[in-house]
């Protein structure tokens, strides 16, 4: 596996979740979303890192999605 593989450039991660790279640079100052390190004075999202924060946000969802699912009278 190539250095590459292990690291998404802010343009794949903006393809991957269908949003601009402005707004994942907007976030990087907000210090919101996902780690992002810098690499020969490039920024890079490691992909490990990447798949535990989406796993994380989809736990979250589903925690506050479920739990109102929960209570609601049918």
């Amino acid at each position: 596996m190539s250095p590459d593989c292990n690291y998404f450039s802010p343009r794949q991660l903006a393809k991957r979740w269908g949003m601009t790279e402005q707004t994942l640079a907007n976030w990087r100052c907000l210090n919101k979303g996902p780690p992002a390190i810098r690499i020969a004075n490039r920024v890079r999202y490691p992909v490990k890192l990447i798949y535990e924060w989406e796993e994380e946000q989809l736990k979250e969802k589903l925690k506050t999605t479920t739990g109102s699912w929960l209570t609601q009278d049918n």
